[in-house]
Protein backbone atom coordinates (compact mmCIF):
# COMPACT_ATOMS: atom_id res chain seq x y z
CA UNK A 1 0.00 0.00 0.00
CA UNK A 2 1.12 3.53 -0.67
CA UNK A 3 1.20 6.30 1.88
CA UNK A 4 -0.45 9.59 0.98
CA UNK A 5 -0.30 12.89 2.81
CA UNK A 6 -0.68 16.57 2.10
CA UNK A 7 0.81 19.87 3.18
CA UNK A 8 -0.63 23.23 2.11
CA UNK A 9 0.09 23.06 -1.65
CA UNK A 10 1.91 19.72 -2.01
CA UNK A 11 0.61 16.16 -2.23
CA UNK A 12 3.05 13.43 -1.22
CA UNK A 13 2.85 9.73 -1.88
CA UNK A 14 5.24 6.82 -1.46
CA UNK A 15 5.61 3.06 -1.21
CA UNK A 16 7.59 3.73 1.96
CA UNK A 17 8.11 6.85 4.08
CA UNK A 18 11.76 7.26 3.03
CA UNK A 19 11.26 7.23 -0.76
CA UNK A 20 8.44 9.58 -1.57
CA UNK A 21 7.46 11.83 -4.40
CA UNK A 22 6.15 15.35 -4.09
CA UNK A 23 3.37 16.53 -6.41
CA UNK A 24 3.64 20.30 -6.34
CA UNK A 25 1.46 21.66 -9.15
CA UNK A 26 -1.25 23.10 -6.89
CA UNK A 27 -1.18 26.86 -6.37
CA UNK A 28 -3.87 26.82 -3.66
CA UNK A 29 -4.07 24.89 -0.40
CA UNK A 30 -4.81 21.19 -0.90
CA UNK A 31 -7.99 20.20 0.93
CA UNK A 32 -8.72 16.58 -0.11
CA UNK A 33 -7.04 13.43 -1.44
CA UNK A 34 -8.40 10.14 -2.77
CA UNK A 35 -6.91 6.99 -4.26
CA UNK A 36 -8.42 5.11 -7.21
CA UNK A 37 -8.34 1.28 -7.32
CA UNK A 38 -5.71 1.38 -10.08
CA UNK A 39 -3.36 3.43 -7.89
CA UNK A 40 -4.10 6.83 -9.42
CA UNK A 41 -4.29 9.76 -7.01
CA UNK A 42 -6.71 12.69 -7.02
CA UNK A 43 -5.88 15.89 -5.15
CA UNK A 44 -8.18 18.89 -4.76
CA UNK A 45 -7.68 22.41 -3.50
CA UNK A 46 -9.35 25.57 -2.28
CA UNK A 47 -9.65 27.02 -5.79
CA UNK A 48 -11.98 24.19 -6.87
CA UNK A 49 -9.37 22.39 -9.01
CA UNK A 50 -8.84 18.62 -8.99
CA UNK A 51 -5.55 17.15 -10.23
CA UNK A 52 -5.46 13.55 -11.46
CA UNK A 53 -2.07 11.80 -11.11
CA UNK A 54 -0.97 8.33 -12.20
CA UNK A 55 0.85 5.89 -9.93
CA UNK A 56 4.23 7.28 -11.07
CA UNK A 57 3.32 10.85 -10.18
CA UNK A 58 2.60 12.04 -13.73
CA UNK A 59 -0.16 14.64 -14.04
CA UNK A 60 -2.89 13.18 -16.28
CA UNK A 61 -5.57 15.87 -16.20
CA UNK A 62 -6.78 18.99 -14.45
CA UNK A 63 -10.48 19.27 -13.65
CA UNK A 64 -12.23 22.50 -12.70
CA UNK A 65 -15.47 22.85 -10.73
CA UNK A 66 -17.11 26.20 -10.01
CA UNK A 67 -14.14 27.88 -8.29
CA UNK A 68 -15.53 26.87 -4.89
CA UNK A 69 -13.19 25.11 -2.42
CA UNK A 70 -13.43 21.33 -2.57
CA UNK A 71 -13.76 19.71 0.85
CA UNK A 72 -14.07 15.98 0.08
CA UNK A 73 -13.15 13.40 -2.58
CA UNK A 74 -14.04 9.73 -2.97
CA UNK A 75 -13.39 7.11 -5.67
CA UNK A 76 -15.56 4.00 -6.06
CA UNK A 77 -14.42 0.46 -6.74
CA UNK A 78 -15.00 0.95 -10.46
CA UNK A 79 -13.11 4.25 -10.53
CA UNK A 80 -16.04 6.68 -10.24
CA UNK A 81 -14.87 9.99 -8.78
CA UNK A 82 -17.11 12.15 -6.58
CA UNK A 83 -16.29 15.50 -5.02
CA UNK A 84 -17.96 17.70 -2.44
CA UNK A 85 -17.61 21.44 -2.03
CA UNK A 86 -17.92 24.07 0.64
CA UNK A 87 -21.13 25.33 -1.02
CA UNK A 88 -22.82 21.95 -0.44
CA UNK A 89 -22.57 20.71 -4.03
CA UNK A 90 -21.75 17.06 -4.72
CA UNK A 91 -20.33 16.31 -8.17
CA UNK A 92 -19.90 13.05 -10.06
CA UNK A 93 -17.09 13.06 -12.63
CA UNK A 94 -17.13 11.22 -15.96
CA UNK A 95 -14.22 11.60 -18.38
CA UNK A 96 -13.18 14.75 -16.54
CA UNK A 97 -16.61 16.38 -16.80
CA UNK A 98 -18.75 17.08 -13.70
CA UNK A 99 -22.43 16.31 -13.21
CA UNK A 100 -24.24 17.66 -10.15
CA UNK A 101 -25.61 14.82 -8.03
CA UNK A 102 -27.29 17.10 -5.49
CA UNK A 103 -26.79 20.34 -3.60
CA UNK A 104 -27.23 20.62 0.15
CA UNK A 105 -27.48 23.66 2.36
CA UNK A 106 -24.19 23.14 4.18
CA UNK A 107 -20.55 22.33 3.31
CA UNK A 108 -19.74 18.74 2.44
CA UNK A 109 -17.39 17.32 5.08
CA UNK A 110 -16.97 13.71 3.90
CA UNK A 111 -17.82 11.30 1.07
CA UNK A 112 -17.55 7.51 0.82
CA UNK A 113 -18.52 5.00 -1.88
CA UNK A 114 -19.86 1.59 -0.88
CA UNK A 115 -19.00 -1.65 -2.65
CA UNK A 116 -22.62 -1.56 -3.91
CA UNK A 117 -22.03 1.79 -5.63
CA UNK A 118 -23.87 4.00 -3.12
CA UNK A 119 -22.36 7.36 -2.20
CA UNK A 120 -22.49 8.35 1.47
CA UNK A 121 -22.36 12.04 2.37
CA UNK A 122 -21.74 13.97 5.57
CA UNK A 123 -22.07 17.72 5.96
CA UNK A 124 -20.57 20.33 8.24
CA UNK A 125 -23.83 20.76 10.14
CA UNK A 126 -24.06 17.07 10.98
CA UNK A 127 -26.36 15.62 8.30
CA UNK A 128 -25.38 12.13 7.12
CA UNK A 129 -26.87 9.64 4.68
CA UNK A 130 -26.49 8.31 1.17
CA UNK A 131 -27.63 9.25 -2.31
CA UNK A 132 -30.54 7.35 -3.83
CA UNK A 133 -32.50 8.49 -6.89
CA UNK A 134 -30.81 11.91 -6.80
CA UNK A 135 -31.94 12.51 -3.20
CA UNK A 136 -30.22 12.17 0.16
CA UNK A 137 -31.58 9.41 2.41
CA UNK A 138 -30.85 10.84 5.85
CA UNK A 139 -29.97 8.70 8.84
CA UNK A 140 -31.72 9.36 12.17
CA UNK A 141 -28.44 10.55 13.69
CA UNK A 142 -26.13 12.70 11.65
CA UNK A 143 -22.40 13.26 11.63
CA UNK A 144 -19.46 14.81 9.86
CA UNK A 145 -17.57 11.60 8.93
CA UNK A 146 -18.84 8.48 7.15
CA UNK A 147 -17.50 5.02 6.26
CA UNK A 148 -19.13 1.94 4.70
CA UNK A 149 -18.46 -1.59 5.86
CA UNK A 150 -16.89 -3.89 3.22
CA UNK A 151 -20.26 -5.49 2.48
CA UNK A 152 -21.86 -2.14 1.73
CA UNK A 153 -24.88 -2.76 3.94
CA UNK A 154 -23.80 -0.79 7.02
CA UNK A 155 -22.81 2.86 7.24
CA UNK A 156 -20.78 4.23 10.14
CA UNK A 157 -21.12 7.88 11.15
CA UNK A 158 -18.89 9.94 13.42
CA UNK A 159 -20.17 13.22 14.81
CA UNK A 160 -19.03 16.48 16.39
CA UNK A 161 -19.84 15.17 19.88
CA UNK A 162 -17.38 12.30 19.48
CA UNK A 163 -19.98 9.57 18.98
CA UNK A 164 -19.68 6.72 16.46
CA UNK A 165 -22.84 4.98 15.26
CA UNK A 166 -23.23 2.33 12.57
CA UNK A 167 -26.51 1.73 10.75
CA UNK A 168 -27.99 -1.15 8.79
CA UNK A 169 -29.07 0.78 5.71
CA UNK A 170 -31.83 -1.69 4.82
CA UNK A 171 -33.66 -1.63 8.13
CA UNK A 172 -32.29 1.74 9.37
CA UNK A 173 -31.44 0.21 12.73
CA UNK A 174 -28.21 0.81 14.66
CA UNK A 175 -25.66 -2.00 14.74
CA UNK A 176 -23.05 -0.06 16.73
CA UNK A 177 -23.74 2.74 19.20
CA UNK A 178 -20.52 4.00 20.76
CA UNK A 179 -21.63 7.18 22.50
CA UNK A 180 -18.37 7.50 24.42
CA UNK A 181 -15.97 6.92 21.55
CA UNK A 182 -14.34 10.35 21.78
CA UNK A 183 -14.58 13.40 24.00
CA UNK A 184 -14.19 15.72 20.99
CA UNK A 185 -15.31 15.61 17.33
CA UNK A 186 -14.58 12.55 15.22
CA UNK A 187 -12.11 13.46 12.47
CA UNK A 188 -11.75 10.16 10.58
CA UNK A 189 -13.44 6.77 10.11
CA UNK A 190 -12.17 3.63 8.35
CA UNK A 191 -13.93 0.25 8.10
CA UNK A 192 -12.04 -2.86 6.97
CA UNK A 193 -12.87 -6.56 7.03
CA UNK A 194 -11.61 -6.78 10.60
CA UNK A 195 -11.86 -3.33 12.14
CA UNK A 196 -13.90 -0.16 12.44
CA UNK A 197 -11.42 2.56 13.39
CA UNK A 198 -12.19 6.13 14.48
CA UNK A 199 -9.94 9.06 15.30
CA UNK A 200 -10.88 12.26 17.10
CA UNK A 201 -9.67 15.71 18.03
CA UNK A 202 -9.14 14.30 21.54
CA UNK A 203 -6.03 12.53 20.23
CA UNK A 204 -7.56 9.06 20.59
CA UNK A 205 -7.74 6.30 18.00
CA UNK A 206 -10.40 3.70 18.78
CA UNK A 207 -10.15 0.27 17.12
CA UNK A 208 -13.24 -1.94 17.15
CA UNK A 209 -13.03 -5.56 16.01
CA UNK A 210 -15.72 -6.23 13.39
CA UNK A 211 -16.77 -9.02 11.05
CA UNK A 212 -17.83 -6.60 8.24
Amino acid sequence: DQIIAMVPTTAFFADDPDAGQRLEDHSAQITALAYAPNGDLYSADQSGIIFHWDIDGNLLEIMQTNNVPITALAVSGNGQLASGSVDGTVWRWDAGEPTTLLTLAHPISDLAWSTQGHLAIATGDGIAGWVQNAALIELPTGGTRVAWNPGGDQLAVGDALGRVTAWDVTTITPTINDAGAHSQPVTALRWTDAYLVSAGLDGRVVVRHQTS
